[in-house]
């Protein structure tokens, strides 16, 4: 038995109350099991709430990432990624878009180069085939003056 003691202080009395063991230790494990059932629900539901905000805080832009370096890895040039984000993830689409523009600005100096460098080359066989067509003709006319000078001599 547990017992309880209050006192009464106007007709100054005690009031002593007994209560059994087992039926007190019932009631506190009742009592502590249903804490845990709570506290364990609780959990489950705090955890499903932490996913779906790092799902869709993290996640999706993290996605969204991934899908966009495989565009540009195909060539593709148009990528648009949310670069409003006051994050961590805003500031790496600004970063990963301004490098996009980079590589495009080199893509399209490449190209012009490598046009220019066409250019020069087609030029430069042209005067090729010119000397040569300009050789080809001198040669013969020293062959033909060569034979002249012979049938003189």
């Amino acid at each position: 038995f547990y017992l309880a003691i209050s006192h009464i202080p106007e007709p100054d009395w005690y009031i002593v109350a007994a209560y059994p063991r087992q039926s007190i230790e019932e009631q506190a494990f009742k009592s502590s099991e249903f804490v845990l059932q709570i506290s364990f629900i609780s959990l489950l539901l705090e955890l499903a709430i932490v996913y779906l905000l790092l799902s869709w805080q993290v996640g999706k832009p993290l996605r969204e990432f991934t899908y966009a370096i495989h565009k540009v890895a195909d060539g593709e040039r148009n990528i648009f990624l949310d670069t409003q984000r006051k994050d961590e993830l805003g500031g790496l689409a600004k970063s990963f878009l301004s490098m996009q523009r980079v590589i495009q600005d080199h893509e399209h100096l490449l190209t012009q180069e490598i046009r220019q460098k066409d250019k020069a080359q087609i030029e430069a066989e042209q005067a090729r085939d010119a000397l040569k067509e300009a050789n080809d003709k001198l040669e013969l006319r020293v062959q033909q003056r060569t034979e002249t000078l012979r049938a003189t001599n």
